[in-house]
């Protein structure tokens, strides 16, 4: 598949390609190097991006819905308002990444690396976060709608479980 005169495939070098408001949808670019890449506005629903390499990538506003990012190093992304309802991020490592006003309703985040990242006002209602890492995190305004897994998470330097976790609220109600 050829796009925007890249080629798209497994393994594929993309580094700093231009990629805005290319749909990838369903894309096959696991192992892929994205690294720098623009792909703001872009369409990646469904696309595999396991084991993919997207530090410094820049994605605001990219729709990334059940999207595979499986053990994806995604280190100071730019996410800001992205879509990634149901996307998998499991074991991700997601050092310093913006996803500021993010969607991440049912996505999977198992084991993924939060180090420094920012979730302002991100959205996580129903996510599964199964020894997930949120150290150093920007959790202002930070949506923990009532039904996210805790189960055992690293929140802040602090493990979370079902004795010590945040208060639930109600969607879009902002913790105090």
């Amino acid at each position: 598949m050829e796009i925007k005169g890249y080629e798209i495939n497994p393994n594929v070098d993309l580094q700093l390609a231009d990629l805005s408001g290319a749909n990838l949808a369903g894309a096959e670019l696991s192992g892929a190097d994205l690294s720098g890449a623009n792909l703001a506005g872009a369409n990646l629903s469904r696309a595999d991006l396991s084991r993919a390499k997207l530090t410094g990538a820049n994605l605001p506003k990219s729709d990334l819905s059940g999207a595979d990012f499986t053990l994806a190093r995604l280190g100071s992304a730019h996410l800001w308002r992205a879509y990634l309802v149901g996307t998998k991020l499991s074991a991700a490592m997601l050092q310093g990444t913006n996803l500021n006003n993010a969607e991440l309703s049912l996505a999977d985040l198992s084991m993924a690396f939060f180090d420094g990242a920012s979730l302002w006002k991100a959205s996580l209602f129903n996510a599964k976060a199964v020894g997930a890492k949120f150290s150093k995190v920007n959790l202002r305004s930070f949506c923990i709608c009532c039904r996210i897994t805790w189960i055992i998470i690293t929140l802040a330097g602090r493990v979370v479980n079902k004795k010590n976790r945040p208060p639930e609220r109600a969607a879009g109600v902002p913790l105090a």
